[in-house]
């Protein structure tokens, strides 16, 4: 099956202006750099038509902010570094109501996950007053401000510190507060044609927005 292009553009607002006259199924949004506007941008052609499948083709991104992209509603992910095939992949996948993470994609996120509930594993180890000053540790707070919150010695929070960078296997209040931080963070078409739109933020000679029918 083939796809025909409805349109492409060089920029987000050229893609979002013409939406309503080019009606894409499919918008792959075309990304030189893995961040956090990728996501906003992917909330805006949302927003802007729900029935819209957004494909994200970027360097391979950060596990946080794979969440993001998926929790704005990308249908899909793709990495710049996968082969071509992918992408068409992608798009035939999202047409029939699937979701799609690449293997480029899909490795990064299953290895930040492990590591991630090793980290979990490690905070599970600690007891609840350790944990308790490593979340005040966290926020901000100094030891006799933990001291106070707790009811105990400033002397007591620094044993409770000792206890845990054991535990954690580190050596500083930072690294600390790192591994707590990241152990803590937790439709159809049928056989009808479909139209892909390619959007980005690239610089006019290495990125487009494109719309593809079937």
């Amino acid at each position: 099956m083939g796809y025909a292009c409805a349109g492409a553009h060089t920029s987000v607002d050229k893609a979002l202006r013409n939406l309503s006259f080019e009606k894409p199924d499919v918008v792959v949004l075309g990304w030189e750099r893995s961040n956090v506007q990728l996501a906003e941008t992917i909330l805006q052609l949302k927003a802007a038509d729900r029935r819209l499948h957004v494909i994200g083709f970027c360097p391979c991104p950060e596990f946080s902010l794979l969440r993001a992209l998926l929790a704005a509603g990308a249908d899909a992910v793709v990495s710049k570094s996968d082969p071509p095939l992918k992408l068409i992949e992608a798009i035939e996948c999202v047409r029939q109501g699937g979701a799609y993470l690449s293997g480029c994609i899909a490795r990064a996120f299953v290895e930040s996950l492990r590591k991630t509930e090793s980290l979990r594993r490690d905070l599970d180890g600690l007891s609840q007053r350790e944990l308790d000053v490593l979340k005040l540790l966290a926020t901000g707070n100094t030891d006799q401000e933990i001291a106070t919150a707790l009811g105990i010695a400033p002397r007591t929070v620094g044993t409770h510190l000792q206890h845990v960078y054991e535990k954690l296997d580190v050596h500083n209040r930072s690294a600390a507060v790192a591994k707590y931080l990241c152990g803590s963070l937790q439709p159809e078409n049928g056989g009808k044609s479909s139209r892909v739109s390619k959007a980005g933020n690239h610089r006019p000679s290495h990125g487009n927005e494109t719309t593809l029918r079937s």
